[in-house]
């Protein structure tokens, strides 16, 4: 364990048992909050990683109409729905 981490621990400890209730509400928050950090990142890798493959298409212009829609089903494939993730 890391001294942070033991440090975290000795202070909890010396916390009332009336007032854990508190404690791990706040715990509970802070992890949520840290999920949420990494699904952003997680996007926002996504998303340039996105724009990168798009941006470095050896086509300069897509032919036609079908042409198109399997570009996009290909992108839409591989990244799994990213972009409506990013819209919500």
């Amino acid at each position: 364990m890391t001294q942070i981490k033991k440090r975290a621990v000795e202070i909890i400890q010396r916390i009332p048992d009336d007032d854990m209730v508190y404690v791990v509400n706040i715990l509970e928050n802070l992890e949520s909050l840290i999920k949420r950090q990494n699904i952003d990142k997680e996007q926002t890798l996504q998303t340039d990683d996105i724009a990168y493959t798009l941006n470095s298409s050896d086509k300069s212009v897509v032919a036609d109409g079908k042409e198109m829609e399997q570009v996009a089903n290909q992108i839409f494939n591989k990244y799994g729905g990213a972009f409506e993730k990013l819209a919500k």
